[in-house]
């Protein structure tokens, strides 16, 4: 059974004002040919297919993440028009709308939280995980580090009584116990994730597996008493105690997250853009002339929703399948064998589940009900 879309991310901006060295919105190059921004018409095509979709399917809530490239090039006035039109649907739907945002920080002003507070627009800002790797990856096209920008920004939000989430990406070089010093004893960062790499059998992914062992056991031991989320790490520890992971990219389930471009292109989750764009057909389904709830008919969008919704089998007879699922959707692909593979981490998973189930045994108990 198809499921009713209640997850976009929106790309207010096909650009950016950084040249990240592992971003995975680029490697698709086919993005350089979309508008760079979201003009009006498409603003205004999205709007009406929003509203009826609410209308029609009555979500009691639907989320809404701004996006890019960086969503601030966006620009502030359109970015108030948007949002007021999406409040407005909220008004009258009485569907509850979730706005959020991931941003690089760079252009973050004071009139910028001002639109941030007054359309209730969670704010997550992309920081690496301790300021050497930052410096490494998160740069602009002079080269340049965006690292004091960033922390600029941070203090920014929170003098405005904004608390961020921050966003970084895996280097699995860091040495764990520098990423909680980095976010919680020099930065004061309670809430932070650390997101696994993007990539695909046709490429050289790194061994992640000393890095997050490390990583958990410092969570697990010490920061988590002390109040310190790490959603990766408490959706493995989910997953490896039988529950349901609150993230698509750990754990089973499938991924139905729809982007939708600039251009009005409504297509799957945009992390899939780490697949050669040749090797799957561009979605036809557009917001200037199809329903949202169309996306589910495209036949790439048919393909990833079901591969995701089960393992591969590969995994066969895995113990862990019920635990990681077989990875996120777009790890798992292979040019020889599309998404029919584990994730490309598979043995990297392998280790950091069993460890942590070692790690957490000594702390279950089971108590015999007496009667």
């Amino acid at each position: 059974m198809n499921p009713i879309i209640s997850t976009i991310i929106l790309k207010l901006a096909s650009i950016c004002n950084l040249k990240c060295t592992y971003c995975y919105w680029f490697r698709n190059g086919e993005v350089r040919d979309y508008p760079n921004v979201l003009n009006a018409e498409t603003r205004a095509a999205f709007v009406r297919t929003l509203a009826a979709h609410l209308k029609t399917y009555k979500p009691r809530e639907f989320s809404i993440i701004y996006h890019g490239g960086e969503p601030l090039l966006y620009g502030k006035k359109n970015l108030r028009q948007i949002s007021n039109d999406i409040r407005a649907i909220e008004r009258e739907t009485g569907v509850k709308i979730n706005l959020g945002m991931t941003t690089n920080g760079l252009l973050m002003d004071p009139e910028w939280i001002e639109i941030l507070k007054e359309f209730e627009i969670a704010v997550s800002v992309s920081l690496d995980t301790t300021r050497d790797a930052h410096d490494r990856s998160r740069i602009d096209f002079k080269g340049k580090s965006s690292y004091a920008n960033v922390v600029n920004c941070l203090g920014l939000l929170r003098s405005q009584g904004i608390s961020p989430g921050l966003i970084s990406v895996c280097d699995p070089m860091i040495e764990p116990k520098e990423v909680f010093k980095h976010f919680v004893h020099d930065l004061k960062v309670n809430r932070f994730n650390v997101l696994i790499p993007d990539y695909t059998f046709e490429d050289h992914a790194p061994s992640i597996a000393k890095f997050y062992r490390g990583f958990f056991d410092l969570w697990y031991d010490e920061y988590a008493a002390q109040d310190v989320d790490v959603p990766i790490l408490r959706n493995m520890l989910r997953t490896v105690l039988g529950k349901k992971s609150s993230s698509e990219s750990i754990g089973s389930g499938a991924n139905s997250t729809v982007t939708i471009n600039t251009d009005g292109r409504i297509e799957h989750h945009d992390a899939l853009n780490i697949i050669p764009r040749q090797k799957k057909n561009a979605s036809c389904i557009n917001v200037h002339t199809h329903a949202l709830q169309d996306i589910v008919n495209d036949p790439w969008w048919t393909a990833v929703h079901q591969a995701s919704s089960l393992p591969s089998s590969a995994c066969g007879t895995c113990e862990l399948k019920t635990v990681c699922g077989g990875g996120f959707i777009a790890h798992r692909w292979s040019e020889s064998r599309g998404f029919d593979n584990p994730s490309v981490y598979c043995s990297d998973y392998m280790d950091i589940y069993t460890h942590i189930f070692r790690k957490i045994y000594p702390d279950l108990y089971y108590k015999e009900k007496i009667s």
